[in-house]
């Protein structure tokens, strides 16, 4: 599929597996940094699907876009593989389903980020079945200055730890 393909349910998506700008599309084999590849996909501002494989991260991916769907399938997660990785959340009118962070391990040592997921400045935020398992001495999920932030579990419950939500 192309950046411009269209889903069944003929809602134009970007997959981050696609090639975006004549650039290559994440592999998802658990091996290759897909930082990148992510990004350009989160960039084109259309409906973002993970299909279900492992996606490492080293650096932060910025989901900014307002009125942006994002879908993980079945199995798809994000793998954040460095201390500064993690998943930003700052635009309006946002749906997140399946969305799936956990940390890896990087030459025998746990990576701790801080945070694992930040939701910042976010408006009228739902997250669907979000699972965030990472190793932190902080916070897994930070939210700050958000407003109408909207979690609701599913096939996992609602399984988050750690989280932060200072009255700032």
């Amino acid at each position: 599929m192309s950046a411009n393909a269209t889903h069944p349910l003929d809602v134009v998506y970007a997959s981050v597996l696609d090639s975006i700008d004549g650039l290559p599309g994440a592999t998802g084999d658990g091996a290759t940094d897909d930082t990148s590849a992510i990004q350009r996909a989160i960039d084109t501002g259309l409906h973002v699907v993970f299909p279900g494989r492992t996606y490492r991260v080293s650096h932060p991916l910025m989901f900014h876009n307002d009125n942006q769907r994002v879908t993980f399938l079945a199995g798809a997660q994000i793998e954040l593989v460095s201390s500064s990785a993690s998943v930003h959340i700052t635009g309006k009118r946002q749906t997140f389903t399946g969305l799936w962070i956990r940390t890896g391990v990087v030459d025998g040592v746990q990576v701790v980020p801080d945070p694992c997921l930040l939701i910042q400045g976010a408006e009228n935020l739902l997250l669907e079945d979000p699972r965030v398992e990472c190793a932190t001495a902080a916070a897994l999920v930070r939210v700050k200055d958000a407003a109408g932030v909207t979690i609701v579990g599913g096939a996992h419950g609602i399984q988050l730890g750690g989280l932060e939500w200072p009255n700032t």
